[in-house]
C-alpha cells in the first residue's frame, strides 16, 4: 500500500534567541497558528499517514517556557488522524523531553509497509553532530528486511557547499553505510534552513527540508509506493509573481468572529505576501444584538436598525471611526449588507456612503418569499441579487452559497444569467471557499462575460487569513490565474 508523509522542516518556535538569530521574516511568535495552516492546507492534497518533523522545534530550548512551547505545538495535532513522529534538534529540550510533548519515542515507527526511524543523535560542543555507534547497531537490527525512512536533526549527504557551515555528521561515512545495508529508501533531515532537493545515493535518496519558519514556509508530501518515492513541495506563502488581495475578511466587531482584528489581519497578510486585505463586517451584526441578528429582523423586520440608532444601540460609529484608524492603501474597510424583505440594503441611509467596498450577501431569504421549492428559493435569490445592484453593492459575496444546502445546489442555468447581470452593474463576483464550495463553471460563465472576480477568506479568525490556495486551485481548474482576479 502506498504511504504519505507529511514533512515540516525547522519551527524555531519562540522570541528571538541570541545563540540562534532568525531573519526578520522569521514567523516566531506565530508558529502554532502557522503550523495549523500547513496542516489545514496539506490536507487538501492528501490525507498523511504520519506527520515527521525535523526538530528544532523552539528557538531556545534553554528558556523556561520551552516546554510550554512544545505543548503548544504538540496540541495543534491534536485532531491530526495520524501519529506525530519527532526528532529533536539541537535548540530543543533534552531530547526526551521533546519527544515525550508529542507522545512520541525514539526508533522504529511501523506504518503500513515501512518503517519510520528516529535516532538519539549528540549534538556536541563544536557544533557538529555523531551518531553513537550502539545507535547504529539498534537501528539495523530493528530495520532489517523492511523499507525504511530515516529522520534526523543534521544532514547527512550531501556535503553542504559552505565551507562555514559546521553542523556536519562527524561519522557521516558510518551512517551512510549504515543506510546502505538497511533498505532505506529515503533519508530526511532538517537544520541547513535552505534545505536541499532529493539527491539519489546508490538505493537511498537524501533530502533536507528547507526550513518552514521563514518566507515562503514550505512544507513537503512524501508519498512512497514500494520502492518508488515522489517528494512534492508546497508552500503557505503566495505566488510571488502575483499580487494578490484578500478581498473579504471580518473584525472584532462581528459576533461570528474569533480572533481577528484590522492589525493583526493585515500583519497576517503581510508574511503571505498579500497586496492588501479588504476589512468588512455585517451590517446587521453592527447595528443589531446577537439574538436580533440571528433572529434575521435586520431582513424580516426592517425598521428595527433605525429603532436601534433612535435607542443609541447601533455601533456603527464606533465601527467606521475604528475601521478608519487602520484604513490604508493596503487596508480598505467596508460592510457585508444584505436585502431586507422590501428590497432594500440592511444599512441606514446615512450610513451608506465614505466606504471603500460594500459587499453584497444573502444569508436568508426574506420572509415574503415562499422557499418551498428549489425553484422558489431561487426566484428569491434571483430577486435579493437584482435588488443588491440596484443599490449598487461592489461585489457580490460567497454567490450562491444560500442554495447550497438545497436539493439543487448548483444551478448551473443561473450561472451565465448571474454573471451577466453583475457584468452589466459593473460589480464583481467573489469566490469564497468559507463554508462554501464554489461551483467553478460560475466563475468561468464570470470569466466569458467580462465579469471581475476578486478572492476572500471570509476569515472570522487569523488562521482563515489570507488562505487563498483553495481559490487558486479553482481559478487554475478554469484556465484563469492570479493575474485574472482583481482586489
Amino acid at each position: 500500500m502506498p504511504l504519505t508523509l507529511l514533512l515540516i522542516g525547522d519551527l524555531h518556535y519562540g522570541r528571538q534567541n541570541p545563540a540562534c538569530p532568525l531573519p526578520e521574516d522569521a514567523i516566531g511568535e506565530l508558529t502554532a497558528e502557522w503550523l495549523g495552516r500547513a496542516l489545514q492546507e496539506a490536507a487538501r492534497h492528501a490525507t498523511p499517514d504520519a506527520i515527521m518533523l525535523t526538530g528544532d522545534l523552539v528557538n531556545d530550548g534553554n528558556a523556561a517556557e520551552a516546554e510550554q512551547r512544545l505543548g503548544d505545538l504538540a496540541g495543534v495535532f491534536d485532531e491530526a488522524d495520524a501519529p506525530v513522529i519527532v526528532c529533536p534538534g539541537n535548540h530543543d529540550p533534552d531530547p526526551e523531553t521533546t519527544v515525550a510533548a508529542f507522545g512520541d519515542r525514539f526508533g522504529a515507527h511501523r506504518v503500513g509497509e515501512y518503517i519510520l526511524y528516529t535516532f538519539r543523535d549528540v549534538f556536541r560542543e563544536d557544533e557538529t553532530w555523531i551518531r553513537p555507534a550502539a545507535e547504529i547497531e539498534c537501528f539495523l537490527s530493528e530495520c532489517a528486511g523492511t523499507p525504511v525512512i530515516a529522520l534526523q536533526h543534521g544532514p547527512v549527504y550531501p556535503e553542504i557547499p559552505d565551507a562555514t557551515y559546521p553542523y556536519v555528521a562527524a561519522n557521516a561515512d558510518a551512517i551512510l553505510a549504515s543506510y546502505d545495508r538497511a533498505d532505506v529508501l529515503l533519508s530526511v533531515s532538517g537544520h541547513f534552513h535552505k534545505g536541499r532537493e532529493p539527491v539519489k545515493r546508490n538505493a537511498t535518496a537524501y533530502m533536507i527540508c528547507t526550513a518552514f519558519c521563514r518566507a515562503p514556509f514550505p512544507y513537503y508530501v512524501v508519498t512512497a509506493n514500494g520502492s518508488d518515492i515522489s517528494v512534492a513541495r508546497h508552500e503557505l506563502a503566495m505566488p510571488e509573481a502575483s499580487r494578490l488581495w484578500d478581498g473579504h475578511t471580518h473584525s472584532h466587531f462581528g459576533y461570528c468572529a474569533q480572533d481577528v482584528h484590522p492589525r493583526l489581519s493585515l500583519e497576517r497578510a503581510d508574511r503571505l505576501g498579500l497586496a492588501g486585505i479588504t476589512c468588512v463586517e455585517h451590517a446587521g451584526q453592527v447595528y443589531l444584538s446577537p439574538d436580533e441578528f440571528w433572529r434575521a429582523e435586520h431582513i424580516n423586520r426592517p425598521k428595527v436598525l433605525r429603532r436601534a440608532r433612535r435607542k443609541g444601540r447601533d455601533r456603527m460609529e464606533a465601527f467606521r471611526r475604528e475601521l478608519t484608524e487602520h484604513r490604508s492603501p493596503r487596508l480598505r474597510i467596508g460592510l457585508e449588507a444584505e436585502i431586507d424583505r422590501d428590497g432594500n440594503l440592511t444599512l441606514l441611509e446615512e450610513d451608506a456612503e465614505g466606504w471603500d467596498v460594500i459587499l453584497g450577501a444573502v444569508h436568508w431569504l426574506p420572509s415574503r418569499f415562499p422557499d418551498r421549492t428549489a425553484n422558489e428559493r431561487e426566484r428569491a435569490f434571483l430577486w435579493c441579487v437584482e435588488k443588491m445592484l440596484d443599490h449598487g453593492i461592489h461585489v457580490l459575496a460567497h454567490p450562491f452559497r444560500i442554495l447550497s444546502r438545497t436539493e439543487r445546489p448548483h444551478p448551473a442555468e443561473l450561472y451565465p444569467l448571474v454573471a451577466g447581470m453583475l457584468a452589466d452593474a459593473g460589480a464583481a463576483a467573489e469566490l469564497n471557499c468559507h463554508a462554501n464550495n464554489p461551483n467553478p463553471e460560475f466563475f468561468r460563465a464570470c470569466a466569458e462575460a467580462g465579469t471581475r472576480i476578486v478572492l476572500g477568506s471570509d476569515a472570522h479568525s487569523l488562521y482563515e487569513v489570507g488562505d487563498l490556495h483553495p481559490h487558486l486551485r479553482i481559478l487554475r481548474s478554469i484556465g484563469l490565474s492570479p493575474d485574472d482576479v482583481g482586489v
